[in-house]
């Protein structure tokens, strides 16, 4: 999804003509031209269609994978992505580090390499689980706290609460 987005809005004519723009202006007269507010719902969902252009690249990305992202060089590290991702490396610190470290980090995760039943698929979905699980709770503190500092945002909750009891107390 996220290739076919970035493929069809590089093909789109006013990207073209603000990247030139942005190379063809000289750094000190940049201006930040901000979002066109009046695009239709139709040009959102193009961006998200299919291209033939997609389906000629091969990202060879295991599911699930711990692929490399800042989030992960800082949780993990390289010898634990080596092994869900079931690649190699040229590192050869970092190929002697992977039987010992993978174990004991794998292990802080809540996955236990000695059950003979865990899988590297197994580890990868329970990572995946776990990550999300940990970036919904982080989202939801993160929307509570700034809804409990915004006293606008807080106002307008109290209010649709109290409307909601209002009617519940009708009925």
């Amino acid at each position: 999804m996220e290739l076919n987005a970035s493929i069809n809005k590089s093909l789109d004519k006013e990207f073209e003509q603000g990247v030139t723009k942005v190379l063809l202006t000289p750094p000190s007269q940049h201006t930040n031209p901000g979002f066109d507010k009046n695009i239709s719902d139709a040009q959102v969902d193009s961006y998200f269609e299919e291209n033939k252009l997609s389906a000629q690249i091969d990202l060879d990305i295991v599911e699930n994978s711990l692929l490399p992202t800042r989030h992960f060089f800082e949780r993990f590290t390289d010898s634990v992505r080596i092994w869900m991702n079931e690649t190699s490396t040229p590192q050869e610190d970092v190929r002697e580090a992977v039987d010992l470290e993978i174990k004991d980090a794998l292990r802080t995760e809540g996955i236990n390499l000695l059950d003979k039943t865990v899988t590297i698929p197994m580890a990868r979905e329970h990572l995946t689980k776990k990550i999300m699980a940990e970036r919904q709770m982080n989202e939801f503190v993160r929307r509570s706290m700034q809804m409990t500092s915004d006293k606008a945002l807080r106002s307008h909750y109290y209010d649709q609460v109290n409307t909601e009891v209002n009617q519940y107390d009708q009925n």
